[in-house]
């Protein structure tokens, strides 16, 4: 009988390390586009909320 095996084989491994590799190489660029559009939405966001705040202070002032 044989010893019952432990852990993963050199092979196995990489051929795991393969596979992230090639996920990691087709997402990147996604990733790329994807922080670009957030780092936009964050700076309309910004936008707004400052315009909220100007409209808000001149209401409490009475400024209108």
């Amino acid at each position: 009988m044989k010893p019952q095996q432990q852990g993963f084989s050199l092979v196995e491994l990489l051929i795991c390390i393969a596979i992230l590799s090639i996920l990691l190489t087709i997402s990147l660029p996604s990733m790329g586009a994807f922080t670009a559009r957030q780092r936009v939405a964050a700076q309309i966001f910004e936008i707004q909320h400052a315009s909220y705040l100007t409209r808000n202070l001149a209401i409490t002032q009475e400024q209108v």
